[in-house]
């Protein structure tokens, strides 16, 4: 399957597109505001994917698989404005946003794709009233308990002593959420095909947020492709695959944390960072 960048589409659906202005001052155009919020304060505010790694090159080398409307790789191009990124985001709606958003900045490459072990289609499902739960891996049922998981750290509520309180508070704000969800086909490219078309020397930041398929991005990288990815941030969606990943990540040489961001009843989420180059001073 050739690789190659798409252009940006029409979607239909834009009654709920708008401009937004971030709390630092950025507009932005958007989707839905408790979105941007939820995913503002993970990106500028607690910089989950950046806050282990204060030494990336000016001119750094970025891909951003799961891009989303585009908030992380915003962060990138307004602290290094001359570096290269790659963002790859499957839903048409976030494309289409994510290319906006961009598009002022030099040295951007947006894909309507996915990133996974080989290149071939695949179906994703979207969630068009919680869309940062989309994904190639969808499961009602287990994308609830994530959902749940992820609210109650974000409003502090996982906590024992909070839990039953919690758990009621919680169904009432996922009302719906997942509600209408949307299927279709989507190209996957694998990491090594960006790197051989683009003739990347170097990934000086890998960050991967794609809704329990960062084990299939892992699997498209290539073994003489390994030693060109300097650093990596990752969330990983429950304990095994965190170590598993952690695993795979200190076989290949990088130095490796795993930290658990988020725990509500029986789900665990975790953000994985290695590093070739440097190790970890603070989480």
């Amino acid at each position: 399957m050739p690789y190659s960048e798409l252009t940006l589409i029409t979607v239909n659906n834009t009654k709920n597109i708008s401009a937004y202005t971030l709390p630092n001052g950025l507009v932005i155009q958007h989707h839905k505001a408790y979105e941007t919020d939820f995913v503002y304060n993970e990106v500028f505010v607690e910089q989950i994917y950046t806050k282990v790694f204060p030494n990336l090159p000016a001119n750094a080398c970025v891909v951003d698989v799961g891009a989303n409307i585009g908030l992380f790789s915003l962060l990138i191009k307004q602290t290094l404005p001359h570096a290269v990124l790659y963002a790859f985001e499957p839903s048409p709606a976030h494309f289409q946003l994510c290319t906006e958003n961009l598009q002022k900045f030099e040295n951007v490459h947006v894909y309507q794709q996915g990133v996974g072990k080989a290149n071939t289609t695949q179906l994703f499902t979207y969630y068009p009233h919680y869309s940062v739960m989309s994904g190639f891996h969808a499961n009602n049922n287990e994308d609830k308990q994530l959902l749940a998981a992820g609210i109650a750290h974000h409003l502090k509520l996982d906590e024992p002593e909070k839990l039953d309180a919690a758990e009621r508070y919680i169904d009432l704000l996922m009302e719906n959420k997942l509600d209408d969800a949307k299927t279709f086909e989507c190209e996957i490219i694998t990491l090594s095909s960006l790197i051989g078309e683009q003739q990347i020397a170097r990934i000086d930041l890998l960050k991967i947020d794609a809704e329990k398929a960062e084990r299939d991005v892992l699997k498209g990288i290539e073994p003489e492709d390994w030693k060109k990815i300097d650093r990596i941030a990752l969330e990983a969606h429950d304990k095994s695959t965190a170590e598993d990943i952690s695993t795979l990540l200190k076989n290949q040489g990088y130095h490796v944390a795993s930290v658990k961001s988020a725990e509500f009843k029986d789900v665990s989420i975790f953000m994985i960072y290695a590093s070739r180059i440097e190790t970890f001073k603070s989480m």
